[in-house]
């Protein structure tokens, strides 16, 4: 009977929690020195068939899309750790073409994407270095590495 009630009352709960995930990028945490100032500019383009559900009425669903994002990064230090803020902004440019109930539809939606800012703090690991104290423990580490 209290195994029945725990089962109901964790079924309950989660009906009220909703999924979370996260982004995780190689070298999201990488150790950087402090005070480093970047500008990236970058572009990529996409183009290709879109698979539909085939109980819908869409078919021949071909896009192209181009983007430029621009970005701009720098580190810091927070309570002696390190600490990156980065701002990027897409420009995107699409065309798409298809075919609904066998009438032909394109369209080609133009500008500015959603802008993206991240804020990461290093809570664990080294603590936030300059330039100098920087370089000077990365080129120990590697002549630890040729003495091995």
């Amino acid at each position: 009977m209290i195994s029945k009630g725990i089962t109901c009352l964790l079924c309950r709960a989660s009906l009220f929690y909703y999924a979370k995930g996260q982004e995780l990028e190689p070298r999201a945490y990488a150790a950087l020195s402090k005070n480093l100032n970047t500008i990236a500019v970058a572009y990529g383009f996409s183009r290709g068939n879109v698979l539909t559900d085939s109980s819908r009425p869409i078919t021949h669903f071909k896009i192209s899309l181009e983007s430029l994002t621009s970005g701009y990064f720098r580190t810091f230090e927070v309570a002696h750790k390190l600490a990156r803020v980065q701002v990027n902004r897409p420009l995107i440019r699409m065309f798409g073409k298809l075919q609904i109930t066998a009438h032909d539809t394109s369209g080609s939606p133009n500008g500015f994407a959603d802008a993206r800012i991240r804020l990461r703090i290093n809570l664990t690991g080294t603590s936030a270095m300059g330039r100098k104290t920087f370089a000077y423990i990365l080129s120990e580490r590697e002549r630890q590495k040729l003495n091995r």
